[in-house]
């Protein structure tokens, strides 16, 4: 083996993050979930978009007080990743009113593959 290896949750999901490889960055699953909230604060427009996708994914309602602490505790944040940050909160919040009403009945398509 040569050169750095990831050895925490948290190093590797950055890798997998700035190599833009979501379906590795949602299957490492909540291991990810503080990594890709600093995501949506990126300057790079493609990696808060992937942030937003796969946090919508893999997030829950906890995932979204962890958002909205950062957006509470930190007045230094750029606006786009306040946007970013809100647009997750959203699609979260959304999914997981989704699934408690239908209890799953909902079809969900990957947004990193297209619908059959």
């Amino acid at each position: 083996m040569s050169g750095w290896q990831p050895s925490l949750p948290e190093e590797h999901a950055t890798v997998l993050i700035a190599h833009k490889r979501w379906e590795e960055v949602v299957a490492l699953g909540k291991e990810a979930t503080d990594t890709l909230i600093d995501a949506l604060f990126d300057t790079d427009r493609e990696i808060q978009d992937g942030a937003v996708v796969a946090l919508e994914r893999i997030g829950d309602a906890g995932t979204v007080r962890s958002i909205k602490a950062v957006l509470r505790r930190r007045s230094d944040l750029p606006i786009k990743g306040v946007y970013a940050a809100m647009k997750a909160v959203s699609l979260i919040s959304e999914k997981e009113r989704g699934e408690a009403g239908s209890e799953g009945e909902a079809t969900h398509f990957s947004p990193f593959t297209p619908p059959p």
